[in-house]
Formats: C-alpha cells, structure tokens, sequence
C-alpha cells in the first residue's frame, strides 16, 4: 500500500497499484513493507510518462539528478515524448552512447529509432561526444559541462 504525500505525484503508484520507486524521502513504517516517495513533483504529460520540473544544468548534474531510484533521464520511444522533450529547445534525453557498430542507443540499451519521430537523418555528431541534447528538431552531441534543460521521467515499478 502506498501512503500519498503532497510532496508525491498525483498517484503514487501505478494502475496495477504497485508503489513508485524512489528512496529520496526515506522508508515509511505505515505499512508492512517500505513504502517510497518522490520528493520532486511529477507531472503526467501527453506521452503518458510522469516528468519531474525542467532545470537548467549540466549533464553531470541532470545525471545525478535523475540517477535516484525511479528515476532516469528520458528514454523517448514514442513521438509524443520526442514531442514533449523537445518543447524545451535543448534538452537532455538519454541517448548517450554510440556502440562500435555506429548504432546510437539509448540509456536502457534499445536502439534509436529515429523514423518513429520523424527524423531522417542520424544524430549529430559535430563535436565528437557521446552525450545528446535536443536541437533543431534533432539530437546533437554536446560536452558534460554544458547547461542544457534536465528532466527525469518517473520510472515505476512496471518499467514505465
């Protein structure tokens, strides 16, 4: 059972009612298991994924950041997330590596499939690096110390 906080998301648990995972405010004791808050507020946006408030900050921050458990820089499989992380001009989405192959992948280990978001041509690589920001409709590399827009998606407990 999960105990709602105002400090939580709309919905601290997901529709099958498993709780979210997250430890940042520490273990309750009003159930007979350890219950977990997020203490950031989550938003559910159009994609169906909850994202917590947009910082400005470097990539070695948005990692941190989104590095507690439940959550993680956006992983974005469908148009609607692409949609919403790119509202925000340059964002960090979790598209961070490039197998020796030349296969961009994302954080999870699934591969990049840029038809989905109507994008042609392959991510841009102008500088190098193996971490991407949103940018002109695209992703672009860029270095860890840049200060692009951050947000975490919530990551429950049935992988969404």
């Amino acid at each position: 059972m999960c105990i709602r906080d105002g400090r939580c998301i709309a919905h601290s648990y997901n529709a099958s009612g498993a709780c979210a995972l997250s430890d940042k405010l520490g273990k309750t004791t009003q159930s007979s298991g350890a219950t977990y808050y997020y203490s950031e507020n989550f938003v559910k946006q159009a994609d169906g994924l909850f994202y917590n408030k947009y910082e400005y900050t470097s990539y070695i921050s948005c990692a941190a950041r989104c590095s507690h458990p439940g959550m993680r820089i956006p992983v974005v499989k469908t148009k609607a997330s692409f949609d919403f992380i790119k509202s925000s001009e340059n964002a960090y989405p979790a598209c961070n590596s490039r197998d020796s192959d030349g296969v961009f992948r994302w954080s999870d280990g699934s591969v990049l499939d840029q038809t989905i978001f109507g994008i042609t041509s392959p991510p841009r690589q102008n500088n190098n690096l193996n971490i991407f920001v949103t940018y002109q409709g695209n992703f672009d590399d860029t270095s860890a110390t840049e200060v692009f827009a951050c947000t975490c998606q919530g990551v429950f407990i049935n992988g969404n």
